[in-house]
């Protein structure tokens, strides 16, 4: 899911500001929210926390270091932040609305319904509320009223290409594979370039074995952002996916994965299909159970297992985790149980 960064405008803070923050403070803070804009962010930070300094009470200014923390991956600080903002000013529906998103992603999904609930009549007009709630419900696996909620935020904006593209991921979840296209295509026409709408689309065209298609939109959404965890793992999921695989570029971008993420299940899961394919079975087994161990949702983590396991000779095994992946509804998995297990199924 995009995160969006909200960043508070001068005039918003130069009002808070007026009454009880000294001018000193006020100008760390303009000065700060200047280099922020020029993407200077060490200079940013060293004024906001001058600013912060000189006025603990600072609402905007905490809420805007939160913004920065957040663009440097700093997402615990940027929490801690937004947080202390809200804290300090319970009117300040900004900072509430980006600790409900962030806090969001960053796993309490219930916690955020709570702030989400509050700010409802705050921003019963905005597109972008309705789009980071329907993300929460997704969260929550409450897909009812994610739709309702995408399609509001549509509704109130139409090339509202975020919540047209999260639309097609709540289909894509629920494996409505035509409707999910359907959106991240209409996202696209959009926004040609965006990143997680590329991504998606080549997820929705793997799904439907076109393979060809789904590298292209792999790479394009990779070439977007060569550092998004999300769209490295899928491309190189895609190519290790294709025919004449170019193992060597495979454990190149394996391995810049692994050091953005060393425990990341998806980076794992490769790394294993790697190992499977330069005839190392027994170490991509191990690998492959360290992913599923860490997240048994990973996607085809079961059909892997499986495979490894075939070609360690315990089909009996190899059976039995196809018979999950069968179970979690994993096409791959699903066709190795009907060709490989059918005698031993009823043992199993």
């Amino acid at each position: 899911m995009k995160v969006q960064y909200l960043f508070c405008l001068c005039l918003l803070v130069l009002s808070s500001c007026s009454d009880k923050n000294s001018k000193e403070s006020a100008e760390f803070f303009n000065r700060a929210n200047y280099h922020y804009k020029k993407n200077e962010f060490e200079k940013a930070l060293g004024f906001y926390n001058e600013s912060i300094e000189k006025t603990p009470d600072f609402a905007d200014a905490f809420n805007n270091r939160g913004v920065l923390y957040e663009k440097t991956g700093d997402l615990q600080k940027a929490l801690k932040d937004y947080e202390k903002a809200m804290l300090i000013d319970d009117k300040f529906y900004e900072a509430k609305l980006n600790f409900a998103r962030l806090n969001s992603e960053l796993g309490d999904a219930r916690g955020s319904k709570l702030v989400f609930d509050q700010l409802a009549i705050i921003y019963k007009d905005s597109t972008n509320y309705y789009n980071y709630v329907g993300q929460n419900e997704v969260r929550l696996q409450d897909f009812s009223k994610a739709e309702l909620s995408f399609n509001k935020a549509i509704e109130l904006f139409g090339l509202n290409y975020e919540a047209i593209t999260n639309l097609g991921y709540l289909f894509y979840v629920q494996k409505k594979y035509n409707q999910a296209e359907e959106n991240f295509n209409k996202a696209l026409k959009i926004k040609p370039n965006f990143g997680f709408a590329l991504n998606n689309l080549a997820l929705v065209l793997e799904k439907k074995s076109e393979l060809t298609n789904a590298m292209k939109y792999a790479n394009l959404a990779f070439e977007t952002d060569n550092n998004n965890l999300i769209f490295l793992n899928n491309y190189v999921f895609m190519l290790l996916n294709q025919k004449n695989v170019n193992l060597e570029l495979a454990e190149s971008l394996i391995n810049k994965s692994l050091n953005i993420e060393p425990e990341n299940p998806y980076s794992l899961r490769n790394f294993g299909i790697f190992q499977l394919l330069s005839k190392k079975t027994q170490s991509s087994f191990e690998t492959f159970l360290k992913a599923e161990k860490i997240d048994p949702g990973t996607e085809y983590i079961y059909y892997y297992l499986g495979l490894a396991s075939m070609n360690l000779n315990n089909i009996s095994e190899a059976c039995k985790y196809f018979t999950i992946g069968n179970t979690l509804k994993d096409s791959k998995s699903s066709l190795l149980l009907i060709t490989k297990c059918k005698s031993l199924q009823k043992n199993l």
